[in-house]
């Protein structure tokens, strides 16, 4: 038995099996089993952790918003870009409806969904994407920020293969 299951029973013992701590072991398991590339053990953890998000936060919360994110990077490792497309889409509207449309966590998903069109080869929308990102990281961090400055490299480079 891995610390990870010895953890999880503990918690399921003090907790029961519906509570968000049991989620987030879930959760941290699944990216433990991602970034050893077990992708299959990565999506049921995250799957499990998704189920009881929920039911217990409901579907609308960050923390499901953040399960979705973490499988949609599952799926981008795989090079399955259309189901990760779906779950960053999903992440995204989720992320607007907490956070609203000017936060960094949704310059992340906007980010995320530039980067998938990148590797789709839509280098249109992947500029349109990066640029959001772009947007919200200059407003938010200023333009000497880390990100604010790779993004806008990104957007120099898909003008560039976008024929702009």
């Amino acid at each position: 038995m891995s610390i990870f299951q010895k953890s999880l029973a503990i918690r399921e013992q003090v907790f029961g099996t519906e509570h968000q701590t049991i989620a987030d072991s879930y959760h941290n398991m699944g990216l433990y089993y991602d970034g050893i590339r077990d992708f299959a053990r990565a999506l049921s953890c995250f799957q499990k952790a998704l189920a009881i998000g929920e039911r217990i936060l409901g579907a609308d919360d960050p923390e499901v918003a953040q399960t979705y994110n973490s499988i949609a990077g599952v799926y981008y490792k795989q090079g399955d870009y259309a189901h990760a497309m779906e779950y960053s889409q999903k992440s995204l509207a989720i992320r607007k409806l907490f956070f609203g449309t000017w936060h960094p966590e949704i310059a992340v998903s906007y980010q995320n969904i530039g980067r998938l069109y990148y590797k789709m080869e839509d280098y249109a929308n992947a500029l349109e994407y990066t640029t959001k990102a772009n947007n919200i990281y200059q407003k938010t961090f200023g333009p000497d920020h880390e990100e604010s400055q790779k993004t806008t490299m990104m957007i120099s480079y898909l003008k560039a293969l976008a024929g702009k």
